[in-house]
């Protein structure tokens, strides 16, 4: 039986197909202080905040809140304008 202090890990992976230059889509994905301006408040997302440094570079480091609390992240890969890479996490309880 697990204890309570042993902590579990669970990698999820997403992608997806979206019309358009990958110049557009990625300056879009890598301006993630304004993701407002075209992705809109919900269950899972209210804003992306602290993002250092900006612009987005390989290492940046920000902030993801959502109603269940923030999630710590960074840019793992940054391949302009062909890929971009994240890694968050956050502590469930």
């Amino acid at each position: 039986m697990p204890s309570m202090n042993q902590i579990s890990t669970t990698h999820l992976v997403f992608t997806a197909q979206i019309n358009g230059s990958p110049e557009t889509i990625f300056n879009l994905l890598a301006d993630m202080p304004n993701y407002n301006r075209w992705l809109s408040t919900s269950d899972s997302f209210a804003g992306t905040t602290e993002v250092t440094p900006y612009p987005v570079r390989l290492g940046t480091t920000y902030l993801d809140a959502s109603p269940e609390g923030e999630k710590c992240g960074s840019v793992t890969e940054f391949d302009r304008p062909r890929h971009l890479g994240f890694r968050h996490s956050m502590l469930l309880r």
